[in-house]
């Protein structure tokens, strides 16, 4: 009888536990694009992150990770999203040859990350 009842309080602890903490994962979610546009003219890398949220100050793209060739070179951090439907920034990236390949991962604050990639021109 005792291990029927520890085992039917195990079980209620689990489905509690599931029960509050798995809304926040369901509404979460990635960019659901990620637009990447280069002007080797002014070497500037434009970024916008489809990111549809209802509170853009607490579920936002929280980080930008830019590399050029697979080596790192920018991690931008920010605290909250202005719009309620896209992040957007611009890297400064100078000195790029044509075929460098730009990959830019944007993470969101609360699940999940989307990846993309150009090649410059």
């Amino acid at each position: 009888m005792e291990k029927k009842l520890i085992s039917f309080f195990l079980v209620l602890i689990t489905f509690i536990s599931l029960f509050f903490l798995t809304p926040g994962v369901i509404l979460a979610h990635p960019a659901s694009s990620l637009t990447l546009s280069y002007d080797p003219g002014n070497h500037m890398l434009d970024v916008v992150a489809k990111h549809n949220v209802k509170n853009p100050e607490s579920h936002f793209i929280q980080k930008f990770k830019v590399s050029v060739d697979d080596k790192g070179i920018y991690e931008l951090v920010t605290s909250l999203q202005f719009s309620e439907s896209t992040a957007k920034v611009l890297f400064y990236l100078p000195d790029l040859k044509a075929g460098a390949e730009i990959t830019v991962e944007a993470e969101c604050s609360k699940f999940g990350s989307s990846k993309q990639s150009i090649k410059v021109k």
